[in-house]
């Protein structure tokens, strides 16, 4: 299933019906995409964002999802972390997630169910990459060639959709080459803290979000989120590319 938007609600249900919320953050026309490729054992969904947009959701509950980018970027936040082309994360198994995303967001998410991922683990002599995946949300960074083959692979998983006897060993081999990128990596960086910007910021959204107050200004809002003008006007000026008076009009 492949769907293409470019209007904001439209597309704001579509991915609500996924267990998804996604809030534009900027102005400007949306052209937004969504691909989605369901096998018997593993899940895949390509989102194309031209726009900055603020991610909540729950991943799906019948197994581990890993995330990744498209296409080649640099130094792009997502998911709390920093990505770049050799990034690989790893969802937290509380499925809950909230992220922004810049523009030009072009990343997969790939669920496999649990019992696939250790049937994949098991036959490739990879158990130790599951005994060793923590609970709560990672990022690792791997292998740039490894990765590529991830991204191909899944690119083609997309295309057959379930179809053709192909299908079956590309659903196992999507699998095995994400769990040998995570145990060829050269290091892991951990779901870093939030600093007190991205916590300004999120509890600002949070509050316009609400909207049970029209009279907000911006004096209001750093009161009720506890930071400086200067703490949301950096916050928002990395995240929207606008001051948070500027957000507040729109």
């Amino acid at each position: 299933m492949k769907l293409v938007f470019d209007d904001l609600s439209r597309y704001r249900q579509a991915a609500l019906n996924w267990g998804l919320d996604f809030t534009q953050l900027d102005s400007g026309p949306l052209c937004a995409e969504l691909s989605i490729a369901l096998g018997p054992h593993v899940m895949v969904g390509h989102t194309r964002l031209n726009r900055v947009f603020y991610q909540q959701g729950e991943t799906p509950a019948f197994g581990r999802t890993f995330g990744l980018f498209m296409r080649s970027t640099s130094n792009v936040r997502w998911l709390s972390g920093t990505f770049e082309d050799n990034t690989i994360a790893v969802f937290p198994v509380d499925r809950a997630f909230e992220s922004h995303s810049s523009t030009g967001f072009d990343a997969l998410a790939i669920t496999v169910e649990f019992g696939f991922l250790e049937t994949v683990a098991q036959l490739a002599g990879l158990e130790s990459v599951l005994q060793h995946l923590p609970d709560f949300g990672v990022i690792y960074s791997c292998e740039p060639q490894d990765v590529r083959s991830v991204r191909a692979c899944a690119a083609r998983f997309l295309e057959l959709r379930g179809h053709g006897p192909s299908f079956s060993s590309c659903e196992f081999e999507l699998v095995r080459l994400i769990l040998g990128a995570i145990n060829d990596r050269n290091g892991v960086q951990k779901r870093p803290s939030m600093r007190k910007r991205d916590r300004s910021f999120d509890t600002a959204i949070e509050i316009i979000k609400d909207g049970d107050d029209e009279a907000l200004d911006l004096a209001t809002l750093c009161g009720r989120v506890g930071a400086s003008e200067r703490t949301l006007r950096y916050a928002f000026m990395e995240k929207t590319g606008m001051p948070p008076a500027k957000f507040l009009r729109l």
